[in-house]
């Protein structure tokens, strides 16, 4: 994409309440010559919904009782939720820096197999990565790291969600395969017949590139698929539609919250080493030699960089 979707606001467009959206972060000066920020000339295409929003980011992030890691945690739930790599990389970050050690996802996933009906949940420990739009690594030119996706799921935190689930009743499987394609358009038959002759379980859209940008900055890793349909590959069921999963995913929430609160109340007070080395990974996984790196890629890795800095 080489044009924006929606442009900043044309200067012979900028009325009051346009003006009063470049001043709501920069003053005075921004208010006669405009923002700085190409996201808030955007966000004066609509002048209302803007302030409103802005009203309620700053809420949010300044004067309300929520701590600093409660903010990151949410940010990163709902870049989840929509798919946002540009919010989810950069926050993940962020998170790490306020102390956040263990990721918990939860995926609506469909399904490849019979056995995996519609509402039950599914502890996957592998990837297959079928994405191709969006940005994978925190490293690149100037710092190059090739970390471990062998095992992509924390053992113990796969093991703490089993737990929980099996101490609230609900129905879960350990154990499987999960393929994560581009989106947003689901499945053509072909790729679900595919898919499903390679024995992958369940299919979806947000775990990856999440799972490897963990992995990078040293975050222990799970997911929850939710098996919301059969995709398309199942004879005796309707393709998939938005509504069918909806309605599933709306049946399934009470019982991922459940499960959620069951691990985050067992939950131990300091981290526990990872099995696998997810909270190690970039021990042997850096590339360039210490006199070539790019001081100010650096600069912004240094949060995922600072144990190995201190070692």
């Amino acid at each position: 994409m080489t044009e924006p979707r929606i442009p900043p606001l044309p200067r012979a467009e900028w009325t009051d309440e346009a003006r009063d959206v470049f001043a709501y972060w920069e003053g005075e000066e921004a208010r006669r010559d405009g923002s700085r920020s190409n996201i808030m000339m955007t966000l004066a295409q609509h002048p209302r919904l803007a302030l409103a929003t802005l009203d309620l980011g700053k809420y949010f992030m300044l004067e309300s009782t929520l701590s600093a890691r409660q903010i990151k945690l949410i940010i990163l739930r709902v870049a989840h939720r929509y798919g946002s790599t540009y919010q989810w990389t950069h926050n993940s970050l962020g998170a790490k820096q306020v102390g956040v050690t263990d990721v918990i996802s939860v995926s609506a996933c469909g399904s490849f197999k019979p056995e995996l009906v519609p509402g039950l949940f599914v502890l996957v420990d592998q990837f297959v990565d079928r994405t191709h739009g969006r940005a994978s690594s925190f490293f690149g030119n100037g710092c190059v790291a090739h970390v471990s996706m062998a095992h992509p799921i924390s053992p113990l935190l796969r093991q703490r969600l089993l737990q929980a689930a099996e101490a609230e009743s609900l129905p879960i499987v350990k154990g499987g395969t999960y393929v994560c394609m581009e989106g947003p358009q689901f499945s053509s038959y072909a790729e679900s017949l595919s898919y499903k002759a390679q024995n992958y379980d369940v299919i979806g859209m947000t775990a990856m590139p999440e799972a490897k940008l963990a992995r990078e900055a040293e975050l222990s890793y799970a997911t929850v698929a939710m098996v919301t349909d059969y995709d398309c590959w199942h004879p005796e069921h309707d393709a998939v539609d938005v509504a069918s999963v909806i309605k599933i995913v709306h049946e399934n929430a009470g019982k991922a919250a459940k499960l959620l609160a069951r691990v985050l109340r067992d939950f131990p007070a300091e981290h526990e080493p990872c099995p696998v080395g997810s909270d190690r990974a970039l021990d042997t996984a850096l590339i360039t030699a210490p006199s070539a790196r790019d001081p100010a890629l650096l600069e912004k890795l240094k949060v995922i960089l600072a144990r190995v800095n201190a070692a």
